[in-house]
């Protein structure tokens, strides 16, 4: 099966990341315009942009709340190798590969291909594991930073480490973020978190001799249709990548056997606010950075310099190991550091964020530290252009989600409340309610 604009230039794109930052930067723009219909807004209804449009696709809600997948809304997919995705997802994809293997076994695409199978290779990862993963990462860089210039005589005990990390040095940013919040909106965290997708082959996604290989295949055109067919967006810059698009009416027919109405109640159903958690995540990821700063280095050693060429008098001071309750490090002071870490994966100017943090205490101190943690993140999760679009056309609003989340009847009558269905010509309209597979909402997390 053809599709027109696949591929519409002459010459491939050769990026990696192993060329120069400018002839790659030349190469990925190639990719860009040149493949999967470049800017061409028909071809939203087959494909997905994860890096320049929709970085936050599956990432968050209709609120612009970070979410995470719940563990009891995975499903195995049937494959070797032990893979999950969301329950509705698996049914979609199951589907999909019996239409693509029926296809194959009647000749109706070609054989002796490379994409002549769509066995799953990644799927579902688990939020906190990635999340753990990246944190060992970062340990090493705060380690290095603090063994480095002899840095390590500021380090004595936790309220010096935290000091150290987030008050005196730059080592937060939303490139390089602290918090679990920080990661899950950063491009650090991989798509496979939201559960929404499967990847059929494990070729190198920064490399486009290897996207290119597999858009030439004589069955990608196949492969894009049935992928629309059954739900589905292929990721532009991963094409073996199949997205589930919640806002189609035929991925909506998969979730009601789980009783999911609707892309809004998916939400509800299958997916956690990440901030509820995250100071508690916070706190604990940063007393366990200072104790294995601490196991890893139990003393350090200088000495005074004697003129007189006499043996220096050398000091050796060990590192305090005490629970938090005797390190006499508060909830109040850790949180203190939190709001630093939060602001900078903002702003990245580390003395505005320090000025923002004490200006929040100011005026919301003698709150709880919960009642902070909501205030705060409604003041930081307005991610750019995320948005549930009133369709045009479209009357009063019918039913509204509350802020806890629940679905009423009814027209919004509060703060915090967003309009998720429109009355329209005698009959319901969805917000954001794509049809056949077809591709709705705008901005870097619209679905």
């Amino acid at each position: 099966m053809k599709i027109p604009g696949i591929k519409r230039t002459i010459f491939p794109s050769l990026a990696s990341n192993e060329m120069p930052p400018m002839i790659t930067y030349g190469s990925r723009e190639v990719y860009h315009l040149g493949y999967l219909g470049g800017n061409n807004k028909d071809w939203k209804k087959y494909v997905v942009d994860l890096w320049y449009d929709k970085p936050l696709f599956g990432k968050v809600d209709e609120q612009q709340n970070i979410v995470t997948v719940k563990a009891s809304a995975v499903k195995l997919l049937s494959t070797p190798s032990p893979r999950y995705a969301l329950n509705f997802v698996v049914d979609a994809f199951n589907r999909f590969k019996t239409r693509f293997d029926e296809a194959y076994s009647l000749r109706q695409i070609k054989k002796n291909t490379f994409l002549g199978d769509v066995t799953p290779q990644r799927a579902w990862m688990s939020a906190d594991a990635t999340y753990n993963a990246y944190m060992q990462r970062r340990y090493k860089a705060v380690a290095n930073r603090i063994n480095s210039a002899f840095s390590y005589k500021k380090v004595y005990d936790l309220g010096s480490f935290l000091k150290f990390v987030f008050v005196d040095n730059d080592m937060v940013s939303s490139t390089q973020p602290y918090t679990r919040l920080g990661y899950l909106s950063s491009v650090n965290a991989p798509i496979g978190i939201s559960g929404l997708a499967i990847e059929v082959a494990t070729l190198d996604v920064s490399n486009d001799v290897d996207k290119d290989f597999f858009v030439s295949d004589p069955n990608f055109g196949f492969f894009l249709w049935n992928a629309r067919k059954h739900g589905f967006l292929v990721d532009k810059n991963c094409p073996w990548r199949l997205v589930a698009n919640p806002a189609s009416t035929v991925m909506t027919e998969y979730m009601k056997p789980y009783g999911i109405d609707g892309y809004f109640e998916m939400f509800d159903k299958n997916f956690l606010l990440a901030y509820k958690d995250d100071f508690e995540v916070f706190k604990l990821m940063s007393t366990m950075f200072y104790e294995s700063y601490r196991r890893a280095n139990p003393s350090f050693k200088f000495g005074d310099v004697c003129l007189d060429r006499a043996q220096p008098d050398s000091r050796v001071y060990r590192l305090t190991r005490k629970t938090l309750e005797q390190s006499g490090v508060t909830d109040d002071d850790i949180f203190f550091y939190y709001l630093i870490a939060r602001f900078m994966e903002y702003s990245h100017d580390r003395h505005h964020a320090i000025k923002e943090s004490r200006k929040f205490l100011r005026g919301y101190g003698s709150k709880t530290v919960g009642q902070r943690v909501e205030i705060l993140n409604e003041q930081l999760n307005k991610h750019v252009d995320v948005n549930i679009r009133k369709l045009p056309g479209s009357g009063a609003c019918i039913k509204h989600r509350m802020p806890d989340g629940t679905i009423m009847q009814g027209p919004v009558h509060g703060p915090g409340q967003v309009c998720v269905e429109w009355a329209q010509a005698g009959s319901a309209t969805t917000a954001g309610g794509a049809t056949g597979g077809g591709y709705s909402g705008g901005g870097s997390g619209g679905y």
